[in-house]
């Protein structure tokens, strides 16, 4: 496509790109501002400068007590116990061993990729912004099989199609990131003719001094180490043919550009990200679970101020001249702000009369109940007290326990939010293993360098190398085994694949996965439940369910049952499992012998009685013919007693 694209066809594709991003930047400016305010209060920076400067001028205190970062590390906490897994599903009853491939390769992708982490950081982006995701990539080695990279795209540096209302942002048309290049490095990543695309953007527009982050109207910006360019990468559906394709530019032009590389399920052009957000409002906001709290979080700083000011402060009256000339209003404040403060009178002053303290009682009682009413409303927002097992006390465990259940209810919505992700990431790997993995690879089903299980992809097959004239297997004689060689394919003259990853039939799931689990963990559980139905597998022994789990350091395990039970074996007089299994090949070999022996007479058994079938045939063999010569000589005499003829 890009070769057949005129200088009007890029400068045309060039203004629509920088149009859509401006479109995206200026439509979601007042969502966020929103977001980065709800963030600040996540982090601790809930006062404004002004309002801050204004509590100190009246030496009120500025007071923060943070019920919000409270409730979002909960939901922190709650999504970590909530972890999932990548599961593959067989679509068929003979795609079972494809499924344990599958299931495998994707779990030793998500492991090396730290997917728990960043899912954490995702979902407190979705938590507290409002909106956050991934970006799934191919970075090439050497040698061997691509990396696949999963990535956390930062909730700042993300652009989107403005008109996209869902929260998974599957009806969007474009979506993006933004990064910030030195000029060097744009040319080191994008080729020499980068060099004038920053050029021309450096000098068409005007730059400014303000934070290397996304920021309205900004394309560049000036430092001491040179000039810096903000790079859209945008992915976006082609208006004619539909499909995804991707391009990188600034203002200044397009340093690149193409169809997505990246395949869906279907062998369609698809994007990288998986992207998911916690609330949509009918203008197409996005916001987070923060937004609800600010109102009362303030309301709650300020009454907290205000009853810590009020009580230490006090409302007084006095008459013209009553506090001597050395002794002023402000002196008067001053000592009454004191734990042993002095005020000095006149000597004709009298207390209550031409001098006194106004009671504030009123005004403290009324912040108090504001304050505890403000207090129970954040109690109800979000997770709750019962929730976060701090409701009445006195309570049961089960009251307990059905009371956090109840309060989980409410938050169901913003867990399938990162569930659903969850599910879109890992199909989109799946996809990306089957398109880029076509050399032999072997990964690794737990954790456990003890206890390493492999399951390889793409393994060539091989057979034995058979020798010509003997129809024999030939013998390495380094190995004393059979010698191998790789099948090849004669379609396409390539080493056949013994299961090769892109025509593995499996449909990719999410499963709830503990902190420990692993996939050699989940085949022990199975094997556990089927020894429920299957007697035979009851009587297997310690050793052989403890070689079948996924327990660290099993085979020193293993080996003290066996110690033990031939100590137990010896304590009861019987014999070791040593000698059992000496008596066994002893008793094995006497039934081979006595075996031996039957055949042996059996066959002696059938000489004598065919060496005695073959004398009575040849006795009546001889009888038949001496009969025979009997009546030919009595023949002949007759034939010759008869007269000779005429």
């Amino acid at each position: 496509m890009a070769d057949s694209m005129t200088d009007a066809d890029w400068v045309r594709l060039h203004a629509d790109l920088v149009s859509m991003f401006d479109e995206s930047e200026d439509a979601t400016s007042s969502a966020r501002k929103l977001a980065e305010r709800d963030v600040d209060y996540y982090h601790n920076k809930q006062w404004t400068q002004a309002d801050a400067k204004k509590l100190r001028a009246r030496n009120q205190p500025v007071l923060m007590k943070n019920r919000i970062r409270r409730k979002i590390r909960f939901l922190e906490g709650l999504e970590q116990q909530q972890r999932t897994a990548p599961k593959a599903k067989p679509v068929t009853p003979q795609h079972e061993e494809d499924a344990y491939t599958a299931t495998a390769v994707l779990r030793n992708l998500c492991d090396v990729n730290r997917y728990d982490r960043k899912r954490s950081r995702v979902f407190q982006d979705i938590a507290a912004a409002g909106w956050g995701g991934y970006e799934i990539s191919i970075e090439e080695k050497p040698d061997g099989n691509p990396r696949i990279i999963i990535r956390r795209c930062p909730w700042d540096r993300m652009f989107w199609d403005p008109h996209s209302q869902e929260p998974d942002f599957s009806d969007a048309r474009f979506m993006g990131l933004v990064i910030w290049m030195d000029r060097s490095e744009a040319i080191r990543r994008y080729g020499a003719d980068a060099a004038k695309v920053v050029d021309d953007t450096v000098s068409s527009v005007a730059a400014g001094d303000y934070p290397d982050k996304p920021n309205a109207f900004r394309w560049v910006q000036r430092s001491r180490r040179g000039d810096r360019v903000r790079i859209a990468q945008i992915w976006y559906r082609d208006l004619e043919t539909n499909e995804w394709c991707f391009a990188e530019f600034t203002k200044g032009g397009i340093l690149n550009h193409g169809v997505s590389p990246y395949a869906d399920a279907d062998g369609k052009a698809d994007n990288p990200y998986a992207w998911g957000s916690a609330n949509v409002d009918r203008d197409n906001a996005r916001y987070g679970e923060i937004r609800s709290m600010i109102d009362l979080q303030d309301a709650i700083n300020k009454m907290e101020s205000k009853l810590v000011h009020l009580g230490s402060v006090r409302q007084t009256y006095s008459r013209d001249g009553s506090l001597g000339k050395d002794f002023d209003v402000k002196d008067m404040r001053q000592e009454l702000a004191k734990p042993d403060g002095h005020v000095r009178l006149t000597a004709n002053a009298e207390w209550g009369k031409d001098f006194g303290v106004i009671p504030t009682d009123d005004m403290a009682r009324w912040t108090l109940q504001l304050l505890q009413i403000d207090s129970q409303e954040m109690d109800l927002e979000g997770p709750n007290a019962s929730m976060m097992g701090k409701g009445q006390q006195g309570q049961s465990g089960r009251a307990i326990v059905a009371q956090q259940q109840g309060g989980a209810i409410e938050q169901t919505g913003l867990m399938d939010v990162i569930r659903d992700m969850d599910e879109r990431a890992y199909r989109k790997l799946w996809n990306m293993v089957r398109q880029y993995w076509t050399a032999e690879d072997w990964v690794s089903v737990t954790d456990d360098m003890d206890n390493l299980k492999w399951v390889g992809v793409n393994e060539p097959i091989t057979e034995p190398v058979i020798d010509p004239f003997t129809g024999q297997p030939v013998v390495d004689p380094q190995t004393g085994q059979p010698a191998m060689r790789v099948v090849i394919d004669p379609m396409t003259g390539q080493p056949a694949p013994k299961n090769p990853v892109s025509e593995l039939d499996v449909d990719i799931i999410i499963d709830d996965a503990p902190q420990l689990g692993t996939l050699q963990d989940e085949e022990f559980g199975r094997m556990v439940e089927l020894a429920k139905i299957v007697p035979a597998m009851q009587q297997l022994d310690a050793a052989t369910w403890i070689a079948a789990s996924n327990l660290r350091n099993k085979n020193d395990l293993i080996q003290r049952v066996k110690e033990q039970q031939e100590a137990m074996a010896q304590q009861q007089g019987g014999p070791s499992p040593q000698e059992r299994a000496i008596a066994m090949q002893a008793e094995l070999e006497q039934q081979r012998a006595r075996e031996a022996g039957r055949i042996e007479a059996a066959k002696a058994s059938a000489d004598i009685v065919l060496q005695r079938e073959k004398a009575q045939n040849q006795m009546m063999i001889e009888r038949a013919k001496a009969a025979n010569d009997i009546g030919l000589s009595h023949m002949k005499s007759q034939l010759a007693s008869y007269p000779p003829p005429g």
